[in-house]
């Protein structure tokens, strides 16, 4: 690792120490000076209007961010979170990591910030995967979890590059006692769990001081109010995160683009205690913001 990226994940970890403080003391004006931290730090025009956009949204008297960033800061250990940001956070600080190359010129496609990793489980084949992926800017990974011996390799994986970002879609095996204490030793495993599991793990989880998530499919979608009070169920249990992801296979249904449209509106409103993503849809999305970082550089 290069002796900027040491230095600029320093700065990092200490901003964010401040700035789970100023959290956990509460008041609108802590938010706006984190937020205000964020925005000075990023380099690229994408990250800056990223930034005065969460501004906008925060200075709105009915947005449920300013409670969710203050759970985040109180119910998560803040080690894990520390690790969590530095690690998330790297691209968008000036000089802070590698660039994503851009391959286009070569007629390759660039790297991905995210990179999904459900067929490998050798763990030699995947430590060198994910050693070449590093070096080409990859940041973060994601797993699905069946078995107790896939969750073990991953974990063990996460423990060898603390650096990255392990997203783990995953079910109830994964909420041992043992398991969490490891991925809040570790604090760069973030678990995105079923539904059905999240009730009978949830208070696990946010013992373990853990910041975990919600996987959902659009298919699993019964009606958009139900998905929403299903949502405030999700935020009751201490979840921070919904993930949603399609079908490959058709992503242009008129269903699915109705979900993500509606949840599009309600990240953009703020208008539930929790962050809502597609997995596939915003991951070419912060692929671009990150793109026009690396043609600053």
């Amino acid at each position: 690792m290069q002796i900027n990226t040491i230095y600029t994940r320093s700065v990092i970890q200490t901003m964010a120490g401040k700035a789970i403080r100023d959290l956990r003391s509460g008041g609108e004006r802590e938010l706006r000076n984190v937020a205000e931290l964020c925005k000075g730090c990023s380099a690229s025009p994408g990250y800056q209007t990223f930034w005065s956009l969460l501004e906008n949204i925060l200075r709105r008297p009915d947005q449920q961010y300013a409670a969710l960033l203050s759970r985040a800061a109180n119910d998560v250990d803040i080690n894990c979170l520390k690790t969590l940001i530095a690690n998330l956070g790297l691209h968008a600080y000036p000089n802070g990591s590698q660039p994503l190359p851009g391959t286009r010129e070569s007629g390759t496609s660039p790297s991905y910030w995210m990179e999904p990793l459900d067929d490998i489980m050798d763990p030699r084949m995947l430590h060198q995967q994910i050693s070449r992926l590093q070096k080409q800017g990859t940041s973060s990974f994601l797993f699905r979890a069946g078995q107790k011996p896939e969750l073990e390799t991953i974990l063990n994986i996460a423990g060898k590059h603390r650096q990255c970002v392990f997203f783990l879609i995953c079910g109830a095996e994964s909420c041992c006692r043992a398991y969490l204490e490891e991925m809040t030793a570790l604090g760069n495993v973030i678990p995105l769990m079923e539904y059905e599991t999240l009730a009978p793990t949830a208070a696990s989880l946010k013992q373990a001081g853990i910041l975990f998530g919600l996987h959902r499919r659009y298919c699993e979608i019964e009606s958009l109010q139900a998905e929403e009070n299903l949502l405030r169920q999700c935020i009751a249990l201490g979840c921070f995160l919904g993930v949603y992801e399609g079908s490959a296979q058709c992503p242009s249904q008129n269903w699915e683009l109705a979900c993500y449209s509606r949840l599009q509106e309600m990240r953009c409103n703020g208008a539930q205690e929790i962050f809502l993503a597609d997995l596939w849809r915003d991951r070419e999305a912060v692929q671009k913001l990150l793109e026009q970082r690396s043609g600053q550089v």
